[in-house]
This record gives C-alpha cells, structure tokens and sequence, in this order.
C-alpha cells in the first residue's frame, strides 16, 4: 500500500510535468480538488479604507474618545517603546478590534495584520467577511500564502510605492471552500506559528541576555575569577591604525553595513548595485579588519562599526572610516568587535559629532577625533576570554535562528500543500 508520502510525492511530479492528476482542476489559482470552488474576493469580502490624520491633529497621550492611531510606523514600533499616536473618535468604519484583519494597501503592500485595536491609517482595508461562512485564521493564512502575495504584489504594480486598489483587490481568486476545512487547514498552520512565536520569544531573550553580558564584561562591572587585573586608558589610535589603501587590484566585492549581517556584498543587501561602477578610489578592505558607518540607523545612533567576517576582501566607500589592529597579538580582534557593537563608544562618538553637521545622512566625525577616542581595555588574556564568553552567546542565539528559518520554510511548504488541496484535511 502507498503511503501519503508517496501519493503527494506523485501528485506534486505530475503537476510539475503539465499533467492533471485524477481528482484535480487547472484554475487560476492552480491545480486544485475538483471540489474545491473558486470564487472572485468581491463576492465574499468587504473592504473599508482608513483615514489620513494631519500631524496636527495627533496627540501623544491618551485620551476620552482617542484611539491609537494605526500606521505602517505603529505596526513597526508594536513591540517597542516607538512613539504611537492616538486620534479623536471618527466614525465606526475605521475603527478596528483585535478579531478584525488588516492588509496594507500601499508601501510594504500585503502585510497582514491582526490583534489591534485603534483607527486604522488609509494605506490599510479592513477586510470584513461572514463569520459564519469563513475562518478568520485561514483567512490570514490565504492572504499570507505564494499564490495571493503574488498577485497582490502584481495588481499593486512595481513602482516607487507599490498601490493596491479596492478593483484589483476585489479580483483576487478565493478557494472556496466549507467552513469545517478551512478550520482543519487553519488549525495545522497555526500551531506552526506558535512554534515560530516561541523561537521568535527565545532568540530575543538571548539579544538581551547578551546585552546584559556586554554591558557586564565590557566596563569591567562583572571581573571574570582570576582576571582581576586593572583596566588600562587608551585611545583608539593606540590599538588600531587606519586603512586607506585604494583599490589598485580591481576588486568588485562591493561591501555595504547592514546592522544584522554586518559587512556584506551590496547586492545581496540592496538587491542591486548602487555603487559607482568605477571602483579604483574605493578602500580596499581584507578580512578581519573593520569599518565604521557614519550613516545613523534604527539600533546605531551614531552609526555601526562592523569586521570584515565573510570574505576574504572586499572595497566600501571613502565615507567609511576603516581600520585594523596594530598588533594582535596584544589585543583582541573578537574583544573589540563585541565592544564596538556594544554601542558603549556612543557617549564619546556624541561628543565629537559636531552639531548640525550632518551631510547625507552621515554624523559629520573626523577620522583624527574619531582615532582620539578614548576607551578603558583590559589585558590581552582577559580579553580573549571575554570574547570567548560573548561569541559563545552569539553562537547560541544563531542556532535559534537557524531553527526559526527552517521552521519558516517547513510552515511555507506546508501552507502550499494544504491550501493547494495537494494534502486534504479529515473534516
């Protein structure tokens, strides 16, 4: 006897060769059950469009008759202490509750959202349906899925500012199928989300067991047993010297700083090139050596200082000021990358960048006060351990989100097959 492995390993070779399998349809939703109607979104939902409140007429406290006022910025800011505005009572057809389902219209097009409550901004719809013919859960899971993030994305258009109308909103295909399956198939993909949600939990309490670390180790709060020697007051051009070498070889590994991967290709970050194509004027940078960005970013202040971890070179822009150790053998390379990333040189890097002197988006720091920093540093030996301690916390946390991205394709995957009808649900 086949297994079910089997049957969906045929099903899915089938489709893939142009064939129809026994038991299936070709829609324009795909290959689908027989059974499974398809339906056009405008026969079974209702969409309102929010409202567009002046700054002015905002406020930053609560209020009688204010409700949060919900944005693409308060959807970013949910789970930290970003600022979020409230807004005078308008009427009922933009207020929302935590039952209700918002999708982003305009900008970050498609994003689903639920579990708010507040007045909702009009680059969202408030997609309303009959409860009793639909599962709200697989609601969300349908608007999340390939098929409808395709199409969404198609209708909004590829400009500047992606724009999804209410017309092409209401052409959407739907599968329209009984209530009691959409439950089952909802039940399944929801269980895979609170396993994302508690991988999601864990990767940030180790974000914050390490910041505490870092916080620790790095001022010398916390001495490691044995490692009680005093901390020495240096600057920064003590340790490190700077890297101004051109790129004579004609190195076209364009590096950029991204906050979470640090130096990386700029391809791979942008998606596309956007340095200059003539690269000979570029620094060129060699494995372990480091970079400072001046440009100021959600998380850097006053901009991120990343090692050079992933290639074996590469060439960033003069607006970086780049740098590597003197010696290290007398100091740690791991040490100071925690260190940099600590954010604990923002206090001195305030000091130096000068007021109102930003171009282009940079803190106007010099390459001299930025070398004249000063910064208080242990032993070489007591470093290393400290690194040791630090990187190790990395590690783990790394291994988290290892698991949470397989767990994201496993649930993708399983999306695809459940909402294909390629695997059928026992209702």
């Amino acid at each position: 006897m086949r297994s079910l492995r089997e049957d969906v390993k045929e099903i899915i070779k089938l489709i893939k060769m142009g064939i129809i399998p026994c038991g299936y349809k070709k829609t324009k939703c795909g290959v689908l059950p027989v059974d499974w109607p398809i339906v056009d979104f405008g026969k079974i939902f209702k969409i309102n469009q929010g409202l567009q409140i002046p700054i002015s007429e905002r406020f930053l406290e609560k209020g009688k008759n204010r409700y949060y006022y919900i944005t693409n910025q308060f959807i970013k800011n949910l789970n930290t202490e970003g600022e979020k505005y409230y807004i005078e009572a308008p009427s009922q057809s933009v207020i929302c509750c935590e039952d209700d389902v918002l999708m982003t219209r305009t900008g970050n097009t498609g994003m689903v959202v639920t579990n708010v409550n507040g007045v909702f901004h009009n680059n969202f719809f408030k997609i309303s349906f009959d409860r009793s013919k639909y599962d709200k859960n697989f609601i969300v899971h349908y608007l999340m899925s390939s098929y409808c993030q395709n199409i969404i994305m198609k209708f909004a258009g590829t400009s500047t500012i992606p724009d999804l109308n209410h017309g092409d909103f209401y052409k959407i295909k739907f599968v329209n199928i009984q209530r009691a399956e959409q439950q089952k198939i909802a039940k399944i993909l929801s269980s895979w989300d609170k396993a994302i949600e508690l991988k999601e939990q864990l990767i940030e309490e180790k974000k914050k067991q390490k910041k505490g670390l870092m916080q620790k180790l790095l001022t010398s709060e916390v001495r490691l047993l044995g490692f009680d020697e005093k901390w020495e007051k240096v600057l920064l051009k003590d340790i490190f010297k700077r890297v101004t070498r051109k790129n004579t070889i004609g190195n076209t590994n364009v590096l950029t700083i991204s906050a979470q991967k640090g130096l990386i290709n700029q391809k791979d970050f942008f998606k596309k090139s956007v340095a200059s194509s003539i690269l000979d004027n570029y620094y060129l940078l060699r494995k372990g050596e480091f970079a400072y960005n001046k440009s100021y970013s959600n998380g850097y202040p006053k901009g991120a200082i990343k090692r050079l971890n992933h290639y074996d070179s590469g060439v960033v822009t003069t607006l970086y000021i780049c740098f590597k150790l003197i010696d290290s053998s007398e100091n740690n390379a791991e040490y100071f990358e925690h260190y940099f990333e600590s954010g604990l040189l923002n206090q001195a890097i305030t000091k130096i960048a000068h007021e109102g002197g930003r171009a282009h988006g940079l803190l106007n720091v010099s390459s001299e006060d930025f070398f004249n920093l000063p910064i208080q540093i242990p032993s070489y030996k007591t470093q290393v351990k400290i690194a040791e301690i630090l990187t190790c916390a990395d590690r783990e946390r790394q291994l988290l989100e290892q698991e949470l991205e397989a767990l994201k394709i496993q649930k993708k995957g399983l999306m695809q097959l459940l909402l294909t009808g390629i695997v059928r649900v026992m209702c």
